[in-house]
């Protein structure tokens, strides 16, 4: 549980280098690897020389249930939680990073979230995608158009998150603050909260199909599949659209890769600053072969000394040293692992996913 009483460094990490370098590149991890980090303690809910993303006040009325009234929704706002800012949204309000600043092929958004408001809003949205779909079908008939996904929330009074070939009922409670990270990497989607990992998806997702695809964060972004306007979520139930709920967000950040395991971990400690090892995990990319593999998996890297591998759910599966540098998987059963490698003195060196054939 995250509590936003811990005090914490703040820093303005918003300007950004003209220049951002491969990952790859980097021999060790910290959170200037971010494309973006948001703290919220300037004057500022976005810097006017930060370009790529935008907060985006909620628009039109919305329907109070508990008073049969509409209310005009309130713009974004930077308050004031246990001595520090925070950015609170009303109902439709939310970030956006636009295609110019996001790698559809890979990349992880990472922020401390709080919802509040009414006990009995059903689809709010949580997180969203949007972009120009070419093979979108409609009626069995191939129809180019605008297309949009949600990550939603079924029940903000309970603890239902569904959507994205993700579902958990893991959701944090209302009025309770929680660290959140996404990744995505062609196709293949994890989702940790408070730096577990609570879901993943079997690679059905398709943001990296989509031209010029856009990231929300605290709306469920309905978008118009010709004109590519983009709206909050609604449906018939009148309980949708009540406007006693809002979010609460900090340390807003953005990455151009997908984020390991580890380095989710140093995110999440970042957030709480524990800055303690915030750049004691290397980054060395895992050489790993073939992929998917059916039994025989090879190491291209020689520092490795040993592997664990875990199940989609979080079960260590194997756990074994590497001899000529090689492993046999064969017993495991068909489907989607982590593999998380280790140097001889046991320090991690990377995770990285595999295919059971």
């Amino acid at each position: 549980m995250i509590s936003k009483k811990i005090n914490r460094m703040k820093k303005l990490m918003i300007t950004l280098s003209a220049v951002l370098f491969s990952v790859a590149a980097l021999a060790q991890f910290s959170m200037n690897d971010a494309q973006v980090y948001l703290q919220f303690e300037g004057t500022e809910i976005i810097p006017s020389e930060l370009t790529g993303v935008t907060a985006v006040d909620g628009t039109d009325s919305a329907y109070i249930k508990t008073t049969s009234t509409t209310v005009a929704q309130e713009p974004n706002k930077l308050v004031a939680e246990d001595d520090e800012n925070v950015l609170w949204m009303d109902y439709d309000g939310h970030i956006k990073f636009d295609h110019t600043i996001l790698n559809k092929d890979s990349f992880s958004v990472t922020f401390d979230y709080k919802r509040t408001g009414d006990n009995n809003v059903w689809w709010i949205g949580f997180v969203s995608v949007t972009g120009y779909d070419t093979a979108r079908i409609v009626d069995d008939v191939k129809t180019p158009g605008y297309a949009h996904r949600h990550l939603q929330v079924k029940n903000p009074g309970g603890n239902l998150l569904d959507g994205w070939g993700l579902s958990t009922d893991q959701f944090s409670a209302k009025d309770v603050w929680a660290h959140y990270a996404i990744t995505y990497d062609m196709g293949f989607v994890s989702l940790y909260i408070n730096d577990s990992l609570i879901a993943t998806n079997d690679s059905s997702s398709t943001f990296h199909l989509l031209e010029n695809p856009s990231f929300y964060i605290g709306i469920k972004a309905t978008i118009n599949a010709e004109t590519g306007e983009v709206t909050g979520g609604r449906n018939s139930n009148a309980n949708a659209d009540c406007k006693e709920f809002q979010t609460l967000l900090d340390d807003v950040a953005l990455f151009d890769f997908a984020l390991t395991a580890e380095q989710v971990n140093l995110v999440y400690n970042a957030a709480q600053g524990i800055t303690s090892g915030i750049s004691q995990v290397t980054n060395t990319e895992l050489e790993l072969y073939p992929n998917p593999v059916s039994d025989i998996l090879y190491f291209g890297n020689k520092e490795i000394s040993s592997v664990r591998i875990y199940s989609l759910s979080g079960s260590e599966v194997l756990d074994t040293k590497i001899y000529n540098a090689q492993i046999n998987i064969s017993e495991l059963q068909s489907g989607m692992y982590f593999v998380k490698a280790y140097d001889q003195q046991n320090s991690i060196i990377n995770t990285s996913k595999i295919i059971k054939k």
